[in-house]
């Protein structure tokens, strides 16, 4: 009998949990105009988020705080961050969205590692928050 009972449970828990979303970038609806993206920032104010046309003047190695909208995926785990300034590659973990779902139109702050090489700019993200 219990081991019946214990076994209907699992039978009934376990679809809830492979079914939840693992989060990361949905392209599916359109990224706000270039003057239309606001910092909105809301009650973070440990933060000194950074306008990107700024970051690509830091040294290699800067910690920077970064405040856009995500408007394209380039590669598996690249995506491609917009302000009013400018435009910047992110390299995000597929661990690191930790279950947020993200939009073209979401805001979020993403704070990382700037990393230089011939080829551009990249921020590889250690933390992600929509706002």
């Amino acid at each position: 009998m219990k081991k019946s009972t214990f076994t209907l449970l699992i039978a009934l828990f376990s679809p809830c949990v492979l079914a939840a979303p693992d989060g990361g970038f949905h392209p599916d609806k359109a990224p706000p105009p270039p003057q239309k993206q606001d910092s909105g920032i809301r009650g973070v104010e440990d933060l000194r988020p950074t306008a990107i046309k700024q970051v690509k003047t830091l040294r290699d190695g800067a910690w920077v705080t970064l405040i856009g909208n995500i408007h394209r995926q380039l590669g598996k785990d690249s995506f491609e961050l917009h302000d009013k300034t400018g435009s910047l590659a992110l390299h995000i973990a597929p661990d690191g969205w930790r279950g947020a779902d993200i939009s073209p139109d979401d805001l979020i702050i993403v704070s990382g590692t700037l990393h230089k090489d011939p080829h551009g700019e990249t921020v590889d993200v250690q933390q992600l928050q929509k706002q």
